[in-house]
């Protein structure tokens, strides 16, 4: 049986555009509460002309709300001391398969998507999984589907 061959899709076809973002100077609550409104787990820290600064998680707000008292977390600690600077990077038209394949192997949940050095999107776990759900239904998936009622 000959293996099938993939058709590249660029990461621009499934990464999230326009992300939630914030500031190196945003407090950790305000970070915290977009997390949670927007139902997300990484934000973006960008500088003013939306160059990228960094990147902060919610386990690394966790990991911070770990060593401090809550008052102190979430009235003076901002998000510049706790955010990882050197991130992952990758540009729209790179290969989706192959960031698949880079965040699977190191351990990545998300990568920002940059253009001209400038933040353009971000493309997270969340994006491979909504872009395999949204897609064609293959001869499995009327299975799958059975099996779920």
């Amino acid at each position: 049986m000959a293996e099938l061959e993939k058709k590249c899709m660029p990461v621009s076809s499934i990464m999230t555009v326009d992300p939630a973002c914030v500031d190196p100077n945003t407090s950790i609550k305000d970070a915290v509460r977009l997390l949670h409104d927007h139902k997300i787990r990484h934000l973006p820290v960008t500088g003013p002309a939306g160059n990228v600064r960094g990147l902060v998680s919610n386990r690394d707000m966790l990991v911070a709300h770990m060593r401090v008292r809550r008052d102190a977390l979430y009235t003076e600690r901002l998000v510049a001391p706790i955010m990882t600077r050197e991130v992952d990077c990758i540009a729209p038209d790179a290969c989706a398969y192959a960031a698949a394949r880079y965040m699977y192997t190191h351990k990545r949940g998300c990568l920002l998507v940059v253009k001209e050095d400038l933040l353009v999107g971000i493309l997270t776990e969340s994006d491979f999984v909504k872009a395999f759900a949204g897609g064609s239904a293959c001869s499995c998936q009327a299975a799958i589907e059975q099996n779920s009622d």
